[in-house]
């Protein structure tokens, strides 16, 4: 506690300042506009003040991780575990305290603010996540969580299904069923913060993968940026391991994260070709567009993607096509798969886009002119259309054989 007070006076005195007012006042502001103890809007950061904790950057991130690590006091816990279940009487009477963790929650949202400038909090972020962890799962205190251990191979004590998790709550009751959720919504917190800072903390990506698999928390576009790019380096084997995994949502994250190693990494593009078989029509696709990313081993690329023209899903189909028509005359072995959904694709606009990507190829699709002249009299006028002008490519630079 004196420890605590030293902090708050030193970080006021001489921590940093935004517009003359330090960053304990920046910090305390949705509390200090509703009343004292109510501190409120923990989930949302006012214009002005994402403005000062941008421009404080890391020089507030000490004070954040401070507000991070504090344990909440005995009668936030004693208040929303027991208050429910007392007589009004003499709930009305009592102080109402802020809800559980809510200086946690709005320490990790403010770091979250600052974003890579704050990558010395990673760590505190991910002890402060393994402490709501395991109280959730009811682990030693002092038990070492190892995420990316964790994660290739998760200790059945540890794993919740969500089934289970829904079954705990209902049986929970009142402040104690609040509590829970508060856990986990500062799991939820301190994980979207560490994904939007990145660096290249090796537990962040297993990290993630644990979480999505065993709590369902699904990231859209904050792990799609580069400020996780040494992160990823840094768990390729995690993220292979991950395509074997039972949960549709682990795969679809484990290709999408190692696409973005597809570029410079050649070695990852055939673990990403073999996914190409999921019976999920979403990382198929997703297997496509990372695929797409690169020029690198088209040896192996273009066969997938000739495989993928005779994909049940039309999407796929299209998606396939497209890419092989970006490679142009690189493409030429594909000539065969693309003359063959030429002529049987049931799909005209399919039939239509393997005659436009035959002339992308250009004079190296000379076998596929049998095909686009019959394709002329096909009863759809954009096939007949697109066989067209594919001849006239095909023959203006190579001829007619």
């Amino acid at each position: 506690m004196v420890a605590g007070v030293f902090l708050g006076y030193w970080f006021t005195d001489r921590g940093p300042k935004y517009h003359g007012k330090s960053v304990a006042f920046w910090f305390n502001e949705p509390e200090r506009a509703v009343g004292a103890g109510r501190f409120v809007g923990v989930s949302f950061v006012d214009k002005e003040t994402w403005e000062a904790f941008q421009s404080m950057g890391a020089a507030a991130v000490p004070y954040l991780v401070t507000q991070l690590k504090q344990e909440d006091s005995w009668w936030i816990g004693f208040y929303w575990r027991h208050g429910p279940k007392l007589p009004g009487v003499i709930l009305k009477r009592l102080p109402i305290p802020r809800q559980p963790y809510a200086r946690q929650q709005r320490a990790a949202l403010l770091l979250q603010t600052i974003g890579p400038p704050a990558q010395a909090a990673v760590p505190d972020l991910i002890a402060v996540y393994n402490r709501a962890y395991r109280k959730i799962h009811r682990l030693a205190p002092g038990l070492r969580l190892d995420w990316p251990l964790i994660f290739t191979n998760p200790p059945s004590q540890t794993r919740v299904t969500s089934a289970a998790a829904n079954l705990y709550s209902v049986r929970l009751a009142g402040g104690a069923l609040l509590l829970r959720g508060s856990e986990e919504t500062l799991m939820r917190s301190t994980l979207t913060a560490m994904v939007s800072i990145g660096g290249a903390n090796r537990e962040i990506i297993p990290l993630m993968l644990a979480d999505l698999r065993d709590h369902g928390f699904y990231f859209g576009n904050a792990s799609n940026g580069t400020n996780l790019a040494p992160a990823i380096r840094n768990s390729e084997p995690t993220l292979l391991a991950a395509l074997n995994d039972s949960t549709k949502e682990v795969r679809l994250r484990a290709v999408n994260l190692l696409g973005t190693l597809i570029p410079d990494h050649e070695e990852v593009i055939a673990p990403v070709i073999k996914v190409l078989g999921d019976g999920d029509a979403s990382i198929r696709a997703e297997v496509l567009r990372c695929l797409g990313k690169t020029h690198l081993g088209l040896e192996l690329v273009v066969p997938a993607l000739c495989t993928a023209l005779a994909d049940k899903d039309d999407g796929i189909r299209w998606q396939a096509a497209s890419q092989l028509g970006e490679y142009g005359s690189q493409a030429k072995s594909a000539v065969p798969a693309l003359v063959e959904m030429l002529r049987k694709d049931e799909s005209n606009r399919l039939r239509g886009k393997a005659a436009i990507v035959l002339g992308q190829i250009g004079p190296e699709a000379g076998a596929a002119i049998p095909a686009l002249q019959q394709a002329l009299h096909d009863e759809y006028s954009n096939v007949q259309t697109a066989a067209r002008e594919a001849l006239e490519k095909i023959g203006a630079a190579g001829g007619q054989p």
